[in-house]
């Protein structure tokens, strides 16, 4: 495999790690291990399995959730601030190599050297979801609208080391012209997701058995993301820029089940994006990604007392997303404890 594609399938995979979080953007659920289909409030309901909106308390009314916010970054090798600073570290020294400053321009030279080498590999992952909601419950006939939105993005660094001795030369011949042609560079990619819908959900009683059905049809909007620049011309404002980013968007629809076995235990089941669909990224270096949206079931189980809860949630289909990346498929465990409302504990 290529270097331009292993880094490729590294900054992909960097991208499609956090699965669980950037499909569940309720702090309750993500501090369940990412549960949700038989264990979600009502007021979430519409984010995981829209039949739950059916179930509340007496005195639960109107529940609007003001936008909210989660991220979750990984960057151990200090990537971000490091490429900013071989950015304006060339700068520095294109502008000491044309004064003739040469002792100013080895100090530049030896720092952007040793930048690159320490970022040379380099993974930077970075998670952001959120969204809100209006819900109002009802065994009838509830209906939630909510919008939600979340980015995946992951960037990947690669160091020529040729570019050493590039950048000596330039300061040993006096000549800043030679910096045009560093070969490293930095390789991102990345999806933002972003739903708006409204959902609907009713309670049935057949016999002995309860159980609730809901749906979601939805407005979906896809953004992927392709970036590469060499480290001179870097860029982190731009890597979301038109330049580096495709737009496109489709209808799609999630179905939600639940039964309640009695008053403790839940079942539920839901299938999100029911119509399936490929997204492609722009056209570089002869490389062009495909983000794919295909229908995920889940299948999870709860069981709930005024003071405890623990929920399983097990994918029955594997979830994909970028092809160069291998599909992925969960199960998620949770629980949580409430100390009588005033707190809770999950884990």
């Amino acid at each position: 495999m290529s270097t331009m594609k292993t880094l490729l399938v590294t900054a992909i995979a960097a991208a499609s790690a956090s699965t669980a979080f950037a499909e569940n953007i309720s702090s309750r659920n993500n501090g369940m291990g990412g549960t949700g289909v038989a264990s979600s409030n009502y007021d979430t309901a519409s984010f995981t399995n829209p039949a739950l909106m059916t179930q509340f308390k007496t005195d639960d009314d109107i529940s609007v959730i003001l936008p909210t916010l989660g991220i979750e970054a990984s960057d151990k090798d200090e990537v971000f601030d490091k490429l900013d600073s071989i950015a304006d570290g060339f700068d520095d020294l294109e502008d000491a190599i044309d004064m003739s400053n040469t002792a100013e321009a080895e100090r530049y030279a030896d720092e952007i050297i040793s930048n690159l080498r320490d970022v040379d590999g380099g993974v930077v992952r970075l998670t952001v979801g959120g969204g809100g909601s209006i819900t109002i419950p009802s065994k009838t006939f509830a209906v939630s609208a909510f919008a939600t939105s979340r980015l995946d993005l992951g960037l990947m660094t690669s160091f020529s080391e040729s570019d050493a001795n590039l950048i000596d030369l330039a300061v040993s011949h006096g000549d800043s012209g030679l910096l045009d042609n560093v070969d490293s560079y930095a390789l991102g990619i990345g999806a933002v997701v972003t739903e708006v819908g409204v959902s609907f959900a009713r309670e049935f009683t057949q016999g002995a058995h309860r159980f609730a059905v809901g749906v979601t049809p939805k407005y979906q909007s896809v953004d992927t993301i392709l970036y590469k620049a060499t480290v001179k011309e870097y860029d982190q404002d731009e890597i979301d820029s038109d330049d580096y980013t495709s737009k496109d968007s489709n209808v799609n629809l999630d179905i939600g089940l639940a039964y309640f076995v009695n008053d403790n235990i839940t079942v539920g089941f839901t299938v999100k994006d029911l119509i399936s669909n490929d997204y492609k990224t722009t056209d570089y270096f002869d490389v062009i990604e495909t983000y794919t949206i295909d229908p995920m079931a889940t299948l999870g189980v709860s069981y709930r007392t005024d003071r405890f809860t623990a929920a399983i949630d097990a994918e029955l289909t594997e979830s994909e997303g970028f092809d160069f990346v291998d599909n992925s498929q969960m199960v998620r465990l949770g629980v949580e404890f409430d100390a009588w409302n005033w707190a809770q504990l999950r884990l």
